[in-house]
């Protein structure tokens, strides 16, 4: 999401306490017209109405909507993680210009001070995607990552979500207890991969018409089925929650088809995002190759890939030239709104 920026308890910490809530407990989001704050039209607000209080080690803890003047104070919590090459500066613009049916970003605040954030895109399937939850440093292992994310559950339930994804680094135990925390199950697990740009193509290969229908040709999608794959550190599940188009780089390898890639650019960085590869030993061989000369071609500085892949395409894409990241892989959580609010503020 990565859930970044937190950590355990240390062991001296004393057990959590109520928090001390007024009697208005409800995220709110006025999507046009003033709110009753008066901060304009596809803002959120604070209406917390007879909500149940969070176990939290955080007596003072303001929730509110993340607004542009936190831009310093956000990046620089930012920059306390993936030792300094987060992903939040090159997407924060974006967060706050979105409109409210797209998704919503929010920040904890303590004493005037910005301690933590997240953002929630709100995916086609009345999906909420929960990203970058952010904690500072100095304020880890309180619970502020478990109220943001209730939070965000409880202002997407609001907007229609029925289902929440998350998505952290396998060893990221903090993050992925707060994912257990709110009662989300793990649903898949991606490896992660990496090539330099090439300039040799791969013999072969094609652009192909985007259909999903070539999905179904090379046994990746079940007819009626669906299929989760990585794009960056999101997820989305195809046919339902994403369009041929989406994947503007199809490309094909046999005639007839007998292996596919689909890749896209990616938008917050210079690299090719491969976001799904299947199909025979040959076949896989070429559309890696292909896709190496394509990020040459287009002037991008790597080809990236979360996959999910058996043994035999695994050692094909290791063999022309991809690297794998031995230190951890992606994983991907899902729960239904309902049960993880249960298990947040129960």
């Amino acid at each position: 999401m990565g859930v970044a920026g937190v950590k355990d308890p240390p062991s001296t910490a004393t057990a959590p306490t109520r928090v001390a809530r007024s009697a208005r407990t409800e995220l709110t989001l006025t999507p046009g017209g003033a709110d009753p704050d008066g901060r304009g039209p596809g803002t959120i607000c604070h209406e917390y109405i007879n909500d149940p209080p969070l176990e939290s080690a955080v007596s003072a803890l303001t929730v509110r909507p993340a607004q542009e003047q936190d831009r310093e104070q956000v990046f620089a919590i930012s920059a306390t993680v993936w030792e300094g090459q987060d992903y939040i500066p090159l997407v924060w613009s974006g967060w706050m210009e979105e409109s409210p049916e797209a998704g919503f970003t929010i920040a904890a605040e303590m004493d005037g001070q910005v301690v933590a954030v997240q953002h929630t895109a709100l995916q086609p399937g009345a999906v909420a995607w929960m990203e970058g939850i952010r904690v500072h440093p100095d304020f880890r292992g309180q619970g502020i990552a478990h109220r943001l994310l209730a939070d965000g559950i409880r202002e997407s339930a609001r907007m229609g979500a029925r289902t929440v994804r998350l998505s952290t680094a396998s060893v990221n135990q903090a993050s992925r207890r707060v994912a257990s925390g709110a009662g989300l199950r793990l649903v898949a697990r991606f490896e992660v991969y990496s090539a330099d740009p090439a300039a040799s193509q791969g013999p072969g290969t094609r652009a192909i018409s985007a259909s999903f229908e070539h999905l179904e040709r090379v046994g990746s999608l079940a007819s009626g089925g669906t299929l989760l794959v990585a794009d960056g550190w999101t997820a989305v599940e195809l046919p339902t929650q994403a369009s041929p188009g989406d994947f503007p780089i199809w490309l094909g390898a046999g005639d007839p088809v007998e292996a596919v890639a689909l890749a896209r650019p990616s938008p917050a960085r210079p690299r090719l995002n491969l976001v799904h590869l299947a199909g025979t030993r040959d076949g896989i061989r070429d559309l890696g190759t292909q896709l190496r000369h394509e990020a040459h071609r287009r002037g991008l500085q790597r080809v990236t890939a979360s996959l999910q892949l058996d043994g035999a395409t695994k050692a094909t894409l290791l063999d022309i030239g991809f690297q794998q990241q031995d230190d951890w892989d992606m994983l991907v959580f899902e729960g239904d709104v309902g049960s993880a609010m249960a298990s947040l503020t129960g």
